[in-house]
């Protein structure tokens, strides 16, 4: 059975109430939602009698899933991601025995398996960082090996999601647009810049944000703190106030 044809349950985020039996479904209860039938508890679906089957055993899953008569996905709304993110399965409890213990019997060949998996994929993956990172020293002449390493592996850790793991930098595309994405984090994480045809002049001078700070740190030194509100007010008034004394002539002359 595929996963289209399962039913969706859902996480409740908001205390609710079934609409077909009346009875009261909580924050965190699993529930059905249905367009015409609307809110819905898993006995009043159908689907009641299952146990929950968390996410993270791929392996565990899909062998449940294919031993239970009946299942539904699990899902639940992020409001942090602004999404859906499945959380798991429903799944009969003597399907989960059944996959438990035939995932005991093969550990020993999955465990090699993802052994040499992981032997196969680390030598193209080292290449890859390495030919990442020669490709930032090309677009940051600037920056020293050190930087480019640290760039290349944050941009390019597996399963991140970031600028590395796209197709457009795997290729590797210096016209694909990364260089303009790259420049303004690369400048503020490690104080490197881009190689690019306005490279002269203005542009070899420190970011805004290193000039700023160099900026504020000067003046800092250079006079006392600037107080604000009241007490700042009051301490403008008394300094305004000593300097005019200071400035009339003495009476004993």
């Amino acid at each position: 059975m595929r996963d289209e044809s399962r039913s969706v349950v859902w996480i409740s985020h908001k205390a609710a109430r079934c609409n077909s039996c009346g009875s009261d479904l909580g924050r965190g209860k699993l529930i059905v939602i249905d367009r015409a039938l609307g809110i819905r508890c898993l006995k009043c679906a159908r689907i009641g009698g299952l146990e929950f089957l968390p996410s993270g055993d791929v392996a565990l899953t899909r062998r449940a899933l294919t031993r239970s008569s009946r299942s539904a996905i699990v899902v639940k709304f992020s409001s942090a991601r602004k999404r859906t993110e499945r959380q798991g399965v429903l799944v009969e409890e003597t399907a989960i025995e059944q996959a438990e213990s035939e995932n005991a019997e093969d550990e020993p060949r999955r465990k090699a398996q993802r052994h040499r998996r992981r032997v196969r994929d680390a030598a193209p993956e080292r290449k890859y960082v390495a030919e990442f990172t020669a490709k930032v020293l090309a677009l940051f002449p600037g920056a020293p090996p050190q930087a480019a390493e640290l760039i290349a592996a944050r941009a390019c850790e597996k399963y991140s999601g970031r600028v590395g793991r796209s197709a457009q930098a795997r290729a590797l595309d210096e016209q694909a647009g990364h260089a303009r994405r790259m420049g303004p984090r690369a400048t503020r994480l490690h104080g490197v810049r881009p190689a690019s045809g306005r490279g002269s002049g203005a542009d070899r001078r420190e970011s805004p944000c290193a000039t700023g700070h160099r900026a504020a740190v000067g003046s800092m030194e250079g006079r006392p703190q600037r107080l604000r509100g009241r007490q700042g007010a009051r301490h403008e008034v008394g300094g305004r106030l000593r300097r005019q004394q200071s400035l009339k002539p003495s009476s004993q002359s």
